[in-house]
């Protein structure tokens, strides 16, 4: 997660006003102008695929990823231009899209045409959340999760530390 001040690992302290403004790391703001200039708005997506095997409870997935935005000031995250200058802004969720690809002829090739689908739209920096997650069934005991993120609220390092949490808390 980019920028130190904008990442906490555990629950907001208390008093603390997700809704308040903030300053962005220079990373962040490098990659708001960049944004702000390029035509393809959809460069700095980053898309990760994880293959899940066993019983899955979506409810309590979706449960489980509400509960790490809650404690991820980071993943409800937006940009919006201040005097040319970006501030952070908080949402208080995301949504979890879920799809049953078994119905499919061939559910592989069907899912892999929706994460491209998924993965390469643009995200507006203006308007959280800059993170997308999709669940799709391939089979009774077997599911993959895409996550589509904005880079300039992730990077390669942060998402062990996603995959930890999320596990730990489902």
């Amino acid at each position: 997660m980019v920028g130190s001040e904008a990442a906490h690992v555990a629950g907001p302290a208390p008093g603390h006003r997700a809704d308040a403004a903030r300053r962005i790391s220079f990373a962040q703001e490098r990659l708001w102008i960049v944004d702000q200039l390029v035509d393809d708005k959809a460069l700095y997506n980053a898309s990760m695929r994880f293959a899940l095997t066993g019983e899955m409870d979506v409810t309590v997935f979706e449960r489980a990823l509400r509960e790490l935005a809650r404690r991820h000031d980071v993943l409800r995250m937006g940009f919006a231009a201040d005097d040319g200058h970006p501030e952070i802004a908080a949402q208080p969720s995301f949504d979890l899209t879920f799809q049953d690809m078994r119905a499919h002829s061939d559910p592989v090739q069907a899912m892999r045409r929706d994460q491209w689908s998924v993965a390469s739209r643009p995200f507006d920096l203006r308007h959280p959340p800059l993170l997308r997650v999709a669940l799709y069934r391939l089979g009774e005991d077997r599911h993959e999760l895409l996550l589509t993120v904005h880079h300039i609220i992730f990077d390669g390092a942060s998402i062990d530390i996603l995959m930890q949490e999320l596990e730990s808390l489902y």
